[in-house]
């Protein structure tokens, strides 16, 4: 989730290699940022975030901006310094991405998800995981819904040691359908049973669609927010 809080900074000038510590240390005085402007919040979080060296010390990579990807494909990965942990983390809706979301609800497939599924596959072929590294998918919102079907699609899913959806909407009813018919009943159900939800109790995002997260997979968490501040039910923060 500290990742996922972190792909809202929308800061896709980190250098590849550089450690979550290096790049929130380099953003303290930056007005957007450290200087309480637009992205402060997110700032704060990642800021007490990284006081714990297993998160700070995690390094960024294969971001997707410098990959030749749209505003709205948005993903990073980050990897531990011994590079036996991998998280490859999507953001939220992005730059032109409202409509896909809609098209996702009653098509098998949008043009965002494949651009999803292209990074991760890229990304995989690019840093090459062995055998005892744990490769974990994440996303918030949009983001999670991608990383769903991520797990759901793609070639190198025995990689994919478990999806995290924070938020994340579900899928249309024929997305659902030509799974079941392509992968057979247990190809399905081992794909599924790498999802995981975290959900805020009154989010409004991961209700739409269908999800196909198994009920005892799912978490829920409470979201510190007044009653009447209906936008931050589904606000990472």
């Amino acid at each position: 989730m500290v990742l996922d809080t972190f792909m809202y900074l929308d800061y896709s000038e980190a250098r590849e290699g550089a450690s979550l510590d290096e790049i929130v240390s380099s953003l303290r005085n930056h007005p957007d940022y450290g200087g309480g402007g637009i992205h402060y919040g997110e700032y704060r979080i990642l800021q007490e975030a990284v006081k714990n060296e297993e998160v700070g010390n995690l390094r960024s990579g294969c971001q997707s901006f410098h990959m030749g990807y749209d505003r709205g494909t948005a993903a990073c990965i980050f990897q531990s310094p011994d590079k036996k942990s991998i998280y490859v983390v999507y953001r939220g809706t992005g730059d032109g991405e409202w409509m896909d979301n809609g098209i996702g609800m009653t098509s098998a497939v949008t043009i965002q998800q494949k651009k999803a599924l292209s990074y991760f596959e890229e990304a995989m072929e690019a840093l090459e995981p062995g055998s005892g590294c744990r490769v974990i998918v994440t996303g918030h919102s949009k983001g999670g819904n991608k990383a769903q079907f991520v797990t759901m699609e793609t070639k190198y899913d025995n990689l994919i040691d478990a999806c995290y959806s924070v938020d994340g909407q579900g899928f249309s009813e024929e997305a659902i359908a030509e799974w079941k018919e392509r992968y057979g009943k247990k190809e399905y159900r081992k794909r599924v049973q790498k999802l995981n939800g975290i959900h805020g109790e009154n989010d409004y995002v991961s209700v739409l669609g269908n999800s196909i997260i198994p009920k005892e997979q799912i978490r829920y968490v409470k979201t510190p927010v007044e009653k009447t501040d209906f936008a931050g039910y589904h606000d990472i923060k």
